[in-house]
């Protein structure tokens, strides 16, 4: 009954946990897509667009994709993450969030400055440079699909400017985004 009045009401679906790497993605060698897939059947059959949530986030990622700290492992687990489900659903979805609040909460005048990024293992690995790297990887996997940085209360104040900053740089730096 919900389900029918989602498909009545509404023209788009985005998934809340399914295609989070923790749920799709658990271990280096095990992928779980039945949830995503189902998403994708049922919005496919009710001619629902869909906003893929999300490739590369701080939180809900397994440890797995740090072991061992070394960055090129992390890059080419990177990469075959973005490449195997965004391209398992190429075609499919409208758009993906590739990025998810990469910037930290609050701020000030001084960060404001600054991209103000979130320490989180992709920045402690991998740099700010994996902001870029996750657009290219995630364009070359879907040509198609909007390609989208997604965070909160960036519409104003220090993290809005935080955002504009770190848009400047992936615009420069060639991120599809």
């Amino acid at each position: 009954e919900e389900l029918d009045l989602a498909a009545e009401h509404f023209s788009a679906v985005t998934p809340e946990n399914c295609m989070k790497p923790e749920r799709v993605h658990p271990a280096e060698n095990r992928w779980s897509f039945e949830r995503a897939d189902a998403l994708v059947d049922w919005a496919e059959e009710n001619d629902l667009t869909i906003h893929g949530h999300t490739l590369v986030w701080h939180a809900q990622t397994p440890d797995w994709f740090f072991d061992g700290g070394d960055p090129e492992t992390i890059k080419r687990r990177m990469k075959e993450h973005i490449e195997r489900l965004a391209g398992r659903y190429r075609g499919k979805l409208q758009s993906w969030d590739v990025v998810n609040e990469a910037i930290k909460d609050g701020g000030d005048a001084s960060t404001a400055t600054t991209e103000n990024l979130r320490n989180s293992s992709w920045l402690q690995t991998l740099g700010p440079q994996f902001l870029t790297l996750a657009f290219n990887f995630a364009r070359k996997a879907d040509p198609d699909a909007v390609l989208y940085y997604n965070d909160y209360n960036i519409e104003s104040g220090p993290k809005h400017a935080s955002s504009m900053v770190l848009l400047k740089r992936l615009l420069a730096e060639g991120a599809s985004i």
